[in-house]
C-alpha cells in the first residue's frame, strides 16, 4: 500500500496555498489513502522534513513551487521514497518542462493514479537541482524577483530582469567543458538539466529530463537595449539563434571568476560571492511520479 508525505508550503504563491489545506485533507480522505500533512515553517525546512520522511513514506510530495521541489529533493537524497507534486507555487517550472497537469484536481488523480519514470539530476557541491543553475545576469534577477511584491509570475520576472539591467556588470569568467576552455565576459550562463527557468522563460529548449546530460546556455556579454529587444524571444527559445549565445551539452563543467560572480539553483538565490563552481549530472537519480 502506497503511503503519502505531502510537504507544504503555506507561504507558496503569495500564502494561496495555506487557503487549500482544507481541500487536500479532503482529497486524501475521499481518496482512502494513507497519508501524513506537514507544513513547513521556514527556509529549508522541507528540506529537513523530506529527509525524515524518506523511506518511511512510499511517495513524498512537494505542494508548492520549484523552491519547494528544490528543498524536497536535496533532503530525499539517498532514500527511496518517490517524489510527487502538487503545483501550487508561482513558478513550477519543472512541472512545466514534464508535461504535468496544473489544474490541482488533475494534479492529485495523477498522484494517486499515475505511474512513474526516472528523471537525472544535477549536482553542484553538496546542493542537487532538478531544473537548472544559473550564473551571473539571470541569477541577479532571481534575486530581485524573490524580492518582487507587485507583479506576479513572468510579470515579476521580467521586472527583476529590468532592475537588474540598470546596475549589472558582467564578470569576466573562465568556462571548461567537453575538452574546451573559454573566457569572456559573460552576461549570463545557464546549466541546465529542463527547458524551463523563471516561470517559463525557455533558455534551453533542446534539454531533456533523462538523457544524461546537462544542457548549456552561454551568452557573452551585450548591451541592455539588446537584451531588451530580445527578450521575448527566450520565451519560445528564439533567443537561441543570436550570436551571442552558445547551446551546447556536457556532463560536467568547471566555471572559475577574476571576479566575483552570483548562483541560483532552481529559483533559489545561492549567493553573489561565488569564485569557482563544479557542476555534474546524474543520470536517472530520482523516481518521479508522472501521468500515465
Amino acid at each position: 500500500m502506497e503511503t503519502y508525505k505531502f510537504i507544504v508550503n503555506p507561504a507558496a504563491s503569495g500564502g494561496k496555498v495555506r487557503k487549500m489545506l482544507p481541500w487536500l485533507e479532503s482529497r486524501c480522505k475521499n481518496a482512502g489513502i494513507s497519508y501524513a500533512i506537514e507544513c513547513t515553517q521556514q527556509k529549508g525546512h522541507a528540506q529537513k522534513i523530506a529527509r525524515d520522511a524518506s523511506g518511511l513514506y512510499t511517495r513524498i510530495v512537494a505542494v508548492g513551487g520549484d523552491g519547494t521541489v528544490h528543498e524536497v529533493i536535496n533532503g530525499m537524497i539517498g532514500g527511496t521514497s518517490i517524489l510527487g507534486f502538487l503545483p501550487l507555487g508561482s513558478g513550477n517550472d519543472l512541472v512545466r518542462g514534464l508535461g504535468l497537469p496544473f489544474d490541482r484536481e488533475d494534479a492529485f488523480d495523477v498522484l494517486i493514479k499515475g505511474g512513474t519514470r526516472f528523471i537525472d539530476l544535477g549536482k553542484m557541491g553538496e546542493i542537487y537541482f532538478h531544473n537548472g543553475i544559473s550564473i551571473g545576469f539571470t541569477a541577479e534577477v532571481t534575486y530581485e524577483t524573490l524580492r518582487e511584491r507587485f507583479f506576479k509570475a513572468k510579470l515579476k520576472y521580467i521586472s527583476g530582469i529590468l532592475k537588474t539591467l540598470i546596475k549589472y556588470r558582467a564578470p569576466e569568467l573562465s568556462l571548461s567543458y567537453n575538452g574546451n576552455l573559454r573566457k569572456d565576459r559573460f552576461l549570463t550562463i545557464e546549466v541546465a538539466n529542463g527547458l524551463y527557468m523563471g516561470g517559463g522563460f525557455k533558455l534551453t529548449p533542446a534539454a531533456l529530463f533523462d538523457d544524461g546530460e546537462l544542457d548549456l546556455n552561454i551568452v557573452v556579454n551585450m548591451s541592455k537595449l539588446k537584451v531588451i529587444r530580445h527578450l521575448l524571444g527566450v520565451l519560445s527559445g528564439n533567443h537561441t539563434r543570436l550570436p551571442e549565445v552558445t547551446q551546447d551539452r556536457t556532463k560536467q563543467i568547471f566555471i572559475t571568476g577574476i571576479q566575483a560572480f552570483a548562483v541560483q539553483a532552481d529559483g533559489e538565490f545561492l549567493g553573489i560571492d561565488y569564485k569557482s563552481i563544479e557542476i555534474s549530472i546524474l543520470p536517472k537519480a530520482l523516481e518521479i511520479i508522472v501521468s500515465k
